[in-house]
């Protein structure tokens, strides 16, 4: 089968130059634009264009390859973040507590009113937050029963808390200076023994009990 390209290049080769008068010159340069060019790489022969091909195949594949490998990589790690999150489950809570603006208001809260020596300890109570535990020993009842020993008291908090992690507060643990109190409690919940203020920071000082109820 004749090949079209070598056709043009011998028309070429074989066409005069009218311009010059010369009929060799054609000839000539049809030479030099083709010198630098081997039959070889014109025309590959069809074992180059297969090998060729393959390698074009192996490449693409390679590449495939890498990007496959980086994607499972990335699921793996993710499936790892995702089994922590089960098996560290934390939860929170943010409450807004009614408004005790006085002592009065927080004695008709309370089921417990008291009057106790507070000092703080160095154990902890997990209500929705680590709290701080402190141990009221009372000296005077001013409201409700009086409980036998001494009690668990935590100060809740006023800002949002989340369990197992240590609870904070705006102004800072009333209870956490040692002293003296009018505490105005709620009783525990869910078989806990932990007495919580009914508010935060709902203390006052003990001389505020002469003007409440004794009941």
């Amino acid at each position: 089968m004749r090949n079209p390209r070598a056709d043009s290049s011998l028309t070429a080769a074989t066409t005069p130059d009218s311009s010059s008068g010369d009929p060799g010159s054609s000839f000539r340069a049809a030479l030099s634009r083709t010198a630098g060019t081997s039959t070889r790489d014109r025309y590959p022969s069809p074992l180059a264009r297969r090998t060729r091909r393959r390698q074009s195949r192996s490449m693409r594949g390679r590449g495939g390859g890498t990007r496959v490998t980086a994607v499972v990589a990335a699921l793996a790690l993710a499936s790892v973040g995702l089994s922590a999150c089960a098996i560290l489950p934390r939860s929170g809570q943010c409450l807004d507590y009614i408004d005790l603006p006085t002592s009065t208001a927080r004695y008709d809260e309370a089921a417990l009113v008291v009057v106790a020596s507070v000092t703080s300890t160095d154990r902890t109570a997990e209500l929705s937050g680590r709290y701080t535990v402190h141990r009221a020993l009372v000296t005077e009842v001013l409201k409700g029963h009086r409980p036998s020993g001494a009690l668990d008291v935590v100060n809740p908090s006023d800002q949002c808390t989340t369990s197992g992690e240590p609870v904070t507060y705006l102004e800072g643990d009333d209870l956490a200076r040692d002293g003296r109190y009018l505490l105005y409690l709620r009783a525990p919940a869910g078989g806990s023994s932990t007495w919580t203020l009914v508010v935060p920071n709902a203390l006052d000082d003990p001389s505020v009990a002469a003007a409440l109820p004794h009941r």
